[in-house]
């Protein structure tokens, strides 16, 4: 049963505390920001994932392919359909975090981690002229400043459970 949040006048003078509000109200906007980004990411993901280097086309054009060799070709899309599986997998530990938050705290915050080398990685392209197209600066901001930002917010609102 759901305590009343306002305060009588008994509470008051018995010295008791109201219930705080906003650590409830800080929890179910980080639970709706988490769910958020995993259906993001799943999305994007299966993209790849069900698509292979082609994609679905969900994201663009998928027509930016010309595959001279159909076995090197097999062997690169297998690893796509890979990382991207994985990739998947890590929208759905996000939209787990939402219902779980407590418990996978640490886990949300290792997943966001891994997002924030995986901006690293672009960094590394041969071709570094592609860093400046639209699309990928938005992907690098969301990598470099959302990203801890909400490994931040996880952090500061989200206690550890503790061990039994």
């Amino acid at each position: 049963m759901e305590r009343s949040t306002q305060v009588t006048a008994e509470e008051l003078d018995h010295g008791e505390r109201p219930p705080d509000l906003s650590v409830d109200s800080d929890h179910k906007a980080l639970r709706v920001v988490l769910g958020l980004v995993g259906a993001f990411i799943v999305f994007f993901s299966l993209n790849m994932t069900l698509g292979g280097f082609e994609t679905l086309g969900w994201e663009g054009r998928n027509d930016f392919v010309d595959i001279s060799d159909q076995d090197d070709f097999g062997i690169q899309d297998s690893h796509v359909r890979f990382a991207s599986g994985v990739w998947t997998g890590l929208g759905l530990v996000f939209i787990a975090g939402a219902r779980w938050l407590h418990e996978l705290r640490v886990v949300l915050v290792a997943g966001l981690a891994l997002m924030f080398l995986g901006g690293l990685a672009r960094l590394t392209a041969a071709d570094g002229s592609v860093l400046t197209s639209p699309d990928i600066l938005f992907a690098l901001a969301l990598e470099f400043v959302a990203i801890p930002l909400l490994a931040w917010w996880i952090l500061r609102s989200v206690r550890p459970v503790p061990a039994d």
